[in-house]
């Protein structure tokens, strides 16, 4: 799926924060023609134009000129189709995607824009027949896009699906599926796990990134519990087929109630230590802050000043560098430095 975000554009300013003494650096770019998009394509940031003119943001923040064909193509139709507001999510081949599907109002929460949920998820590979797990009981998938992940780090492995559920009693928990073949053959979506729930009915977490962040061979899937009320940031291993809290820390946020934007974050090598590294904001939305993990446990690395509040998806922009949108439609980029 490729995600696009309107911002104001054509026309550069780069106005520098000062460099953090931990190495985190905000600039803003502001480019003067609304009703333009921005995207993500070969691990390039894309602007387009109102008058459908495209761009690549370079080296600095400049802006050069692109091909029209560099633009990704809109999501193709799907049986069955996406969820309202759902993204479609690809492994890193584009072999395997997955989406939800079969709408409901059931839970009538409303954390991501409406109170529409999904009760199925779909996995698809190869363009082949897609193979569809619905949920029973009163719990719904409370999430947008599927994410498509080797949690096991095995070479030839087949991935896992990460997801979101809700439940009316219990509300949200981390769910991960694989996939899987029935007594016919068929292609099959098999729930290998679920987190503990939250607790209470209408109470939600948000995924922040998904890796190996202490190094020790073994996935964690990170995700801020209540973003909107408690903002603690959680990190879940992922070890022999079960989720297993890790580490748990207070003081961050990564959605805003309402949006249908879910990736205020994003994953890197701040300290340039070899182990990858979560980036995303405090409450309150006054700095973004690059948190690792070790044996030892959660630690700060890094944090700089928000000059104004990301509303859009974070973005990768480089190595070394990340883009998003505040609600003004100003376009920032997050660096850091090594």
């Amino acid at each position: 799926m490729y995600r696009c975000l309107t911002c104001s554009a054509v026309l550069l300013l780069i106005l520098s924060a000062p460099l953090s003494a931990a190495g985190l650096e905000i600039r803003e770019v502001t480019l003067a023609e609304a009703g333009a998009s921005l995207t993500v394509a070969d691990g390039a940031v894309l602007v387009k134009t109102g008058d459908g003119s495209i761009y690549r943001l370079g080296e600095g923040g400049a802006i050069v000129a692109a091909s029209g064909t560099a633009w990704p193509p809109a999501d193709v139709a799907l049986s069955p189709p996406v969820v309202r507001d759902g993204r479609i999510g690809s492994d890193a081949t584009g072999r395997i995607l997955a989406w939800y599907a079969e709408e409901t109002e059931q839970y009538r929460h409303g954390a991501l824009g409406d109170p529409v949920e999904a009760l199925a998820l779909v996995g698809r590979e190869d363009d082949g027949k897609p193979a569809v797990y619905r949920m029973s009981g009163d719990e719904v998938f409370e999430d947008l896009e599927p994410r498509i992940v080797d949690l096991d780090i095995e070479p030839h492995g087949r991935p896992e699906i990460v997801t979101i559920v809700a439940s009316a009693e219990e509300g949200a928990a981390i769910a991960v599926f694989g996939m899987a073949r029935d007594a016919d053959g068929d292609p099959a979506l098999v729930r290998l796990a679920t987190s503990s729930h939250i607790g209470s009915a209408f109470r939600w977490l948000n995924i922040a990134g998904i890796a190996d962040f202490d190094g020790d061979g073994f996935t964690e899937i990170a995700y801020v519990d209540r973003p909107h009320i408690r903002g603690e940031l959680v990190f879940l291993e992922w070890r022999g087929g079960r989720l297993r809290e890790q580490e748990r820390v207070g003081g961050f946020a990564n959605h805003h109630g309402g949006s249908t934007v879910q990736d205020l974050s994003e994953i890197a090598d701040v300290d340039g230590d070899g182990h990858l590294d979560l980036l995303l904001p405090d409450r309150g939305y006054r700095h973004f802050v690059a948190i690792g993990l070790d044996q030892e446990g959660a630690r700060e690395i890094a944090r700089t000043a928000i000059p104004s509040a990301p509303v859009s998806a974070v973005l990768p922009a480089g190595s070394a560098g990340a883009v998003y949108l505040d609600g003004e439609g100003r376009l920032f980029r997050l660096d850091w430095t090594r």
